[in-house]
């Protein structure tokens, strides 16, 4: 778990073979010389670029003198600078501008918008501008697809899954790259200043720019701009999809309940029902207590050890799940088994309340779908289950009866009556990775 409460965790174990990108197989020298440009305007200049480029290929500068706050010496000064890149030329009073260089421009100036959100529209404006012969390549894509951006937003993000997959696959061998990508992800707000990246790891600024263009071409981060005291500062994020799904994550953790307050449990330890199903092996077992061994006969079960025993229910706490139509679902076992994981996010916690739990989970229940990346007009976000009581009461009966009489999770009541629950420590075994 990050600083942020998030769970994720960046294991890279091999050299992912997602991706293949090599920046040499294009002219990235010259993407990062207009990177370097732009990340060194000032709030003036910010200003007089965002005017040329909204104005025609030919501009008399009378006009951006009536247009701008600025004039004279002072603007041929910021034209001159900009006329370094290639962007426009001054000639007779009037400016030319490039017009493939004023796409390029247009593109990577709305990083300074107010209202500029770093998500995956983005990342398609960046990959089309690139030769699209390589996109295939770089993303191990079928040359014959119809619409390359579409497969790469289904191959690497159409579930959170995927996605986090695709993060723990990549390796740089590189520790300023690894470095980078644990400094955002340990970061509570998901987000780092660029300024600190320097500064960290003692990179030159054509060098920052240069790590800034690989992770976003590996799709691990985007680059925004911030204003603070009239300057325009950097700063990476994850894509704006899946940074606010980890804070949901994050923001959705349940807060464990205090020590003070006193919880009525259904039994005076973690295995109460293996202990109360014991004593009636012992003495009258019912026949719902027969169907639980999983065809031993009461003296084979009795005589398992206890772990054992805990261990037999619970790989048949399936089979105890409650049949009536209130929790009676479809896809029961698979649904179970996703409300067995949806637990593994508290594994750490004390006594929590069950309202508090189902708020942040995310398990496929049923005939809902799972969590999803969903477009919506000219955005994507990921979905979360919206579930209705059915699923809900399928979800507690799994943790209030199933699970419970497993020993995975002992249940209780607060002195106000309000269900909660804790993991035990045979299901923090049980259910850790």
């Amino acid at each position: 778990m990050t600083k942020s409460g998030v769970i994720f965790i960046l294991m890279p174990a091999t050299i992912g073979r997602k991706t293949k990108i090599v920046l040499e197989d294009y002219q990235y020298k010259k993407d990062i010389e207009n990177r370097l440009f732009l990340s060194n305007l000032t709030d003036l200049e910010v200003t007089v670029l965002q005017e040329i480029l909204s104005n025609s290929l030919k501009i008399p500068i009378s006009d951006l003198e009536n247009l701008l706050p600025c004039k004279g010496k002072e603007l041929r000064k910021i034209l001159d600078t900009f006329s370094k890149t290639g962007l426009l030329c001054c000639q007779n009073d009037a400016v030319f501008v490039d017009k493939e260089l004023r796409k390029y421009f247009e593109f990577h100036i709305q990083k300074f918008d107010d209202d500029y959100i770093p998500d995956l529209e983005f990342l398609g404006g960046l990959l089309s501008r690139l030769p699209l012969s390589l996109l295939p390549a770089w993303y191990n894509i079928p040359k014959t697809t119809d619409n390359i951006f579409a497969s790469i937003i289904e191959k690497f993000f159409a579930a959170p899954k995927l996605y986090e997959r695709h993060l723990k696959e990549l390796s740089f061998g590189d520790p300023i790259l690894d470095g980078i990508i644990a400094d955002l992800y340990s970061s509570p707000t998901l987000m780092l200043p660029v300024d600190e990246i320097k500064s960290r790891y003692k990179l030159s600024r054509e060098k920052l720019e240069e790590v800034i263009l690989n992770l976003e071409l590996h799709l691990v981060v985007v680059l925004s701009y911030k204003k603070t005291n009239k300057r325009w500062k950097g700063v990476l994020s994850p894509f704006r999809e899946w940074r606010d799904f980890l804070l949901f994550q994050a923001n959705s953790l349940p807060k464990q309940i205090p020590a003070s307050q006193a919880i009525k449990r259904k039994s005076p330890d973690d295995f109460g029902y293996l202990s109360s199903l014991i004593a009636r092996l012992k003495n009258k077992p019912t026949h719902d207590d027969l169907e639980r061994l999983d065809g031993l006969s009461a003296k084979d079960f009795l005589s398992l050890p206890l772990q054992d025993q805990a261990i037999l229910l619970y790989r048949n706490a399936i089979t105890s799940l409650p049949m009536h139509q209130e929790t009676n679902i479809e896809f029961a076992e698979r649904s179970f088994r996703e409300v067995e994981k949806s637990l593994r996010r508290v594994l750490g916690m004390g006594w929590i309340y069950f309202d508090d739990f189902i708020k942040g989970v995310i398990a496929h229940v049923g005939s809902l779908e799972g969590v999803a990346l969903k477009k919506t007009g000219t955005r994507y976000r990921y979905v979360i289950p919206a579930y209705t009581g059915k699923e809900i009461a399928f979800i507690k009966s799994s943790i209030f009866d199933s699970l419970y009489q497993a020993g995975i999770v002992s249940c209780g009541t607060t002195e106000g009556g309000k269900l909660c629950f804790s993991v035990t420590n045979f299901g923090k075994v049980a259910l850790g990775e």
